[in-house]
């Protein structure tokens, strides 16, 4: 087995946030407190040998755990730090559960295992959820849609997606484990894999999470690499499929609490609340019947190709067809993002949703002018990571001038920022959004609004593109742990005034 070639690099993402039971084995890990093998043990133990973990450990608090395949694959990246044996003792106890007897799909590439026979009528109800989920995949005309899983060889399964019910504990609903390696025809960097689902669950938690991680069995099979989105995906997946069960806007509270953190960050909830980040690119460039659901995020993830182009790149095509790219894209969604809170307007978000986006800092009118100021370090974004910037406004001005300044430093001379410029209405009617014209080549722009009477705040959207590599998984790839830093500069001025020298800025070549 190439467990080697799993290793993905993300330099400043961490690995989870502390809020779920399993983070504690995690943080105890990078703590000194416990050595990897501990560590790595101790999260399988979690779903696989529950009464060996630690009572420090254990899921005392009742929490729900929609999917563990996060901390699956964090397992699995990290296995070449262990020797052989511990190695092999991990291995051991990933492999597939037991199964007594199994259900198929006769329409599609589906097998349900069961432990026991009592629950052949719950892998039979399970099995209908599926082949409902996989209908709606492929809009039922085009069973081939999504792509075969690789083979499973000697893991003890079938040809099928093979779904193993299971008594998971820790409050666990369902997880995918990755196996090995499949070097075939066609041609993709696919890993087999089987999935596993709690046989303690609501008609409602069960469809959704079947669907979940049905979502990260196709991910493994048709590009492990792309892991940094999986749980964005898997979660936009079961949205679509089973919207009955709640779009899940909660999900979203971490996601909008850290916009300077990457797309690709793997952290905590926030790596599911970035499925807004698919819903969005339906919505604004691929919702062509009405239902949300074009081809977008499975052609985003089975590409034509093998891992190259990655995710990012083949979004780029498919944008570029629909008349945009990635770049704008990402400022429309950054724009989208400020709206979805108190300041939702139905033109940017069609549904308010209940946590509103963290400013980087807020100036009131007391304190301009502002004159070269930088937003706290940490709070800087990373690559495909922004930055929201609040100025009150009152009546007694009438001008607004803003200008925005990115800093280079070495190895970062390619960087590319996005700017905007939103106009939050006293009235609460629709916004009004300027691009600011940013030239890249000094990294500088500005911009006035000519007339800020009509807003209670300006708000200025600061996206970081980073370079010009969109491998999320390239070890080689820093700058998507790197923040992007600047400095932006404010002005108010009443009728009248002078304010024709804001966009001079002195460069050696001339002003």
């Amino acid at each position: 087995m190439r467990w080697a070639a799993l290793i993905t690099i993300l330099a400043a993402a961490g690995a989870f946030a502390a809020n779920l039971p399993p983070d504690r084995i995690i943080a105890d890990y990078e703590k000194g407190v416990l050595d990897r093998h501990e560590e790595l043990l101790y999260l399988v133990n979690y779903v696989k040998d529950y009464n060996a973990l630690p009572v420090e450990y254990q899921n005392t608090e009742g929490v729900v755990i929609e999917s563990y395949t996060p901390y699956i694959t964090y397992v699995l990246d990290h296995l070449d730090e262990v020797d052989d044996s511990a190695r092999g003792e991990i291995l051991d106890l990933l492999a597939r559960p037991a199964s007594v007897g199994q259900v198929e799909s006769s329409i599609y590439s589906i097998w349900f295992h069961y432990f026991d026979s009592s629950y052949l009528a719950y892998a039979t109800e399970s099995l209908g959820y599926t082949e409902i989920a996989w209908g709606i995949e492929t809009e039922e005309g085009d069973p081939d849609r999504l792509w075969p899983p690789p083979p499973d060889g000697s893991a003890g399964g079938s040809s099928d997606y093979d779904f193993y019910l299971e008594d998971i504990t820790g409050g666990v609903m369902g997880y995918c484990v990755p196996e090995s390696y499949y070097d075939g025809d066609p041609d993709r960097y696919g890993f087999t894999s089987y999935i596993a689902i709690d046989i303690n669950m609501t008609e409602s938690y069960l469809r959704s999470t079947i669907s979940h991680e049905l979502g990260h069995a196709i991910q493994m099979g048709a590009d492990y690499a792309e892991q940094r989105l999986m749980e964005a995906g898997a979660t936009y997946r079961q949205n679509l499929v089973y919207p009955g069960t709640g779009h899940a806007y909660y999900q979203t509270s971490e996601f909008q609490t850290y916009p300077h953190y990457t797309l690709i960050n793997s952290s905590g909830m926030y790596q599911y609340g970035v499925w807004i980040w698919y819903k969005f690119l339906d919505l604004v460039y691929f919702d062509e019947d009405g239902y949300y659901y074009d081809d977008m995020y499975r052609n985003a993830v089975q590409p034509d190709s093998t891992n190259d182009p990655s995710i990012f790149e083949t979004l780029d095509d498919l944008l570029a067809d629909e008349g945009s790219n990635l770049t704008d894209a990402y400022l429309l969604f950054s724009v989208w993002r400020v709206f979805t809170g108190v300041y939702s307007d139905d033109y940017h978000w069609p549904v308010s949703i209940p946590y509103d986006l963290t400013y980087a800092w807020s100036h009131p009118t007391s304190d301009y002018p502002v004159e070269d100021f930088s937003v706290p370090d940490a709070s800087l974004p990373q690559k495909l990571g922004m930055n929201l910037v609040l100025f009150s406004t009152n009546t007694a001005h009438e001008m607004f001038a803003v200008s925005f300044d990115g800093q280079n430093e070495a190895g970062q001379e390619h960087r590319v920022w996005k700017v905007a410029v939103a106009g939050i209405r006293r009235d609460g009617g629709e916004p009004d959004v300027w691009e600011m014209d940013v030239d890249n080549d000094y990294n500088y722009g500005s911009l006035i609004v000519d007339d800020w009477s009509p807003y209670s705040k300006l708000a200025l959207v600061v996206c970081n593109y980073g370079d010009d590599n969109l491998d999320p998984d390239d070890p080689d790839s820093s700058m998507w742990g790197r923040a992007g830093t600047y400095t932006y500069s404010a002005w108010i001025t009443d009728v009248g005034a002078d304010v024709a020298d804001l966009a001079g800025r002195a460069v050696d070549e001339g002003v």
